[in-house]
């Protein structure tokens, strides 16, 4: 029992007890012990009183430029320590409390209290204090945090210089709010001589953070290092085992497997250094490993699954980060496994072109395109849908190995979109579009479809058209005229059981329209507009027309058109560049006797625009515009224009067709899109003999290796 008197006041006016000021300064309890202490300042603890009360103080006499640590034996005792009239406070905090005295010397207040609500209790405790040396603990510096993954980070600081005796503490809180001498410590370094230390961190999340050194009897200040922000958890984007090897890795890129570690841990990442438009696989030697590519900061996932993962580098250039997890829960697993990556260029891979339809009916359709150089790997993917996005959710997608598809099972009187995309392997091209079609009605008397014309002169036209399905019992109704409308008084009719007509006694240098419908016997369709076309004069210098090209490359096109009536004396003049218009100074012109010319030493991936006019000699045409074409990505041209030879050109009985490699075979269409001939060929070079076929313009395609190829002929 403590051998002391305690007094109470049993009167206000008999007693003084001062206001508090702050984090308990009361005193129910008094004074004790009576006489001040003044510790030996040794550097250890010394028991101040063994009899203490909560609610009451002691007097200690101090000195300056000391450390003084206060503590009770009681775990969650509050102390509170002031001037010696406990007016101002210097320190408080749950036990123990510490203290720098700075510049103050003499008596100050060691306020003991049973919580932070200043409690007081008649129960003893002990009451220590230590006073030490401040200045000697000298505090660390330059404090950053590295390697911050969304769940873990690397905190690095120079030492010390002494060296603390103990360790380094840290603090690091969500919230900006700084520790002071008496903040207790979130973690420590192992050992005094450690200046790195790896932490568990929570993902998307903001800290603070700073260090002290802890020289055992005293401590330093605490040094600020900010704050960072660790990444949202994305697709196994953490590493609480952090960055291993220290140092980046860059692959050489000659397509062969590359070692990065034998050693390696899930959950752990590498930095890699990646070069734009390659092709990197990541693999590690346990088949279940679940691999996360990121950008340089662990913000973004670039690509992510199972060993091995293969992705494209596209425009991205730099460092990221090689993430390695022991499965897709990103699951953790400290035993050795090789990381390795593999760097290759990526192969050409260009779409198809010329896209477009045959043989429509009401529940089918034949759609093709004429194949990129080089031909992917893997073919074509096609897709088509009621609605116009290749993406929608109604769409229907199918491959092909060859240029054309089949579309079956489609809904009659619909109209449907359609687009084709190549698939070489790894990498597929985005999808080309190749426009919208309608089916026809499900039965009944249907519209010929796909009107058009050819042999145009000042007093002549051939139009054609598509039959649809099925065919007409009756044949078709033709019509034509000066004016755009079918019924007008004008208007010249005719009937035909074959897909065209032959328009003669035509007025020279005049538009005409023209028209066809479907012949039912007792029901007709609607008239189907096929546009208008403008006769020749009846003389002079006639424009070319029907301007095309075919047989594109990276660094080649054949241009061709139709010739007019009369043919010009003097042949043509025909241009290209890449600015559209035949006049600019980069225009680059050529002359032809024949209807097509080859354009050579093109850019590759480029666009260019094309012209045609006739030349008869004192007078030209004005220039014919053929459109817009875009050269190939730079590949190797297996199979050009310029190795397949026809002739004679124009030929009346007897074609010859050579290639320095075998053609595999060749077939002539006439301009409806209908095949007059076909032959197997096996060689590289045959004769045709084509003295049936009628007067005109014909397309032959020449296959060889599943390449084709076509080119223009006229019969005489």
């Amino acid at each position: 029992m403590k051998n002391r008197i305690t007094l109470f006041c049993l009167l206000a006016f008999l007693c003084f007890i001062p206001n508090a000021v702050a984090q308990c300064t009361t005193a129910t309890n008094g004074l004790f012990p009576a006489t001040t202490y003044t510790p030996n300042c040794s550097g250890n603890y010394e028991t101040l009183t063994s009899q203490s009360y909560t609610g009451e103080y002691s007097n200690v006499n101090v000195i300056a430029n000391k450390q003084y640590s206060f503590s009770s034996s009681v775990t969650n005792d509050y102390i509170t320590v002031t001037n010696a009239t406990g007016t101002v406070v210097y320190a408080s905090g749950t036990q123990p409390v510490i203290w720098d005295s700075g510049s103050t010397t003499g008596v100050i207040r060691y306020y003991l209290h049973s919580n932070a609500s200043c409690a007081s209790e008649q129960v003893e405790r002990s009451r220590y204090i230590r006073c030490a040396d401040a200045s000697n603990c000298v505090p660390p510096s330059n404090l950053a945090v590295s390697n911050i993954t969304s769940n873990s980070c690397k905190m690095t600081w120079t030492a010390a210089s002494p060296v603390p005796s103990s360790n380094y503490d840290i603090y690091i809180v969500t919230t900006d709010s700084a520790p002071n001498a008496n903040s207790t410590p979130t973690l420590f370094s192992t050992t005094n001589l450690t200046t790195s230390i790896s932490l568990n961190v929570a993902a998307g999340t903001t800290y603070y953070y700073w260090i002290r050194s802890n020289c055992g009897a005293t401590t330093g200040a605490w040094i600020s290092g900010g704050n960072f922000t660790t990444p949202s958890t994305l697709a196994c984007n953490g590493a609480i085992y952090g960055l291993y090897p220290d140092a980046t890795f860059t692959p050489a890129c000659t397509g062969s497997t590359e070692q990065i570690v034998a050693d390696a841990y899930a959950v752990e990442y590498s930095n890699v250094n990646v070069l734009s438009n390659k092709q990197y696989t990541f693999r590690s030697s346990v088949s279940t490993d679940f691999i996360t590519i990121t950008n340089a900061t662990g913000t973004a996932v670039l690509a992510s699954g199972l060993t091995p993962l293969t992705w494209l580098s596209g425009t991205n250039s730099g460092v990221v980060r090689y993430h390695l997890n022991a499965n897709s829960s990103c699951g953790t697993q400290n035993s050795n496994r090789v990381r390795s990556i593999t760097c290759a260029t990526i192969a050409s891979c260009n779409v198809p072109t010329q896209l477009f339809y045959d043989g429509l009916t009401s529940t089918t359709n034949n759609i093709a395109w004429t194949a990129p150089n080089p031909v992917p790997s893997n073919g074509y993917i096609y897709c088509y849908s009621t609605i116009n996005d290749p993406f929608s959710a109604s769409t229907i997608t199918g491959t092909a190995t060859d240029t054309f598809a089949v579309l079956s099972n489609l809904s009659p009187n619909t109209t449907y979109y359609f687009w084709v995309k190549s698939n070489c392997g790894v990498t597929q091209t985005d999808w080309v579009s190749g426009g919208s079609f309608t089916t026809f009605p499900a039965s009944g008397c249907n519209e010929p479809t796909q009107l058009f014309y050819d042999g145009l002169t000042s007093t002549t036209n051939n139009i054609a058209w598509t039959a649809p399905n099925p065919v007409p019992s009756n044949g078709y109704i033709y019509c034509y005229s000066t004016i755009n409308d079918p019924f007008s008084a004008s208007a010249i009719t005719g009937t035909a059981t074959d897909t065209f007509a032959v328009l003669t006694n035509l007025s020279p240098n005049t538009t005409y329209y023209f028209w066809v419908k479907s012949n039912c016997g007792t029901t007709q369709t609607d008239w189907v507009s096929g546009g208008s076309f403008t006769t020749y004069p009846a003389s002079g210098c006639n424009e070319p027309t029907q301007l095309f090209y075919d047989g594109l490359t990276s660094t080649s096109n054949n241009i061709a058109w139709t010739a007019p009536n009369p043919v010009p004396s003097n042949g043509y003049i025909y241009c290209y560049s890449t600015v559209n218009d035949p006049f600019s100074a980069s225009a680059i012109t050529g002359t032809a006797t024949d209807t097509f010319a080859v354009l050579t030493n093109l850019s590759p991936n480029t666009t260019y625009y094309f012209w045609v006019k006739s030349n008869c000699g004192a007078t030209q045409t004005d220039w014919v515009s053929g459109g817009s074409f875009s050269t190939q990505t730079l590949a190797i041209d297996t199979f050009s224009m310029d190795k397949v030879k026809l002739y004679p050109n124009p030929v009346n009985d007897v074609l010859n067709i050579s290639l320095d490699k075998e053609i595999t075979g060749v077939s002539i269409y006439n301009l409806l899109g209908q095949e007059v001939l076909s032959k197997s060929i096996n060689s590289n070079e045959t004769s045709i003999d084509v003295a049936d076929l009628t007067t005109g313009t014909y397309l032959i395609k020449a296959t060889s290796n599943n390449e084709v190829k076509t080119l223009k002929i006229v019969k005489q």
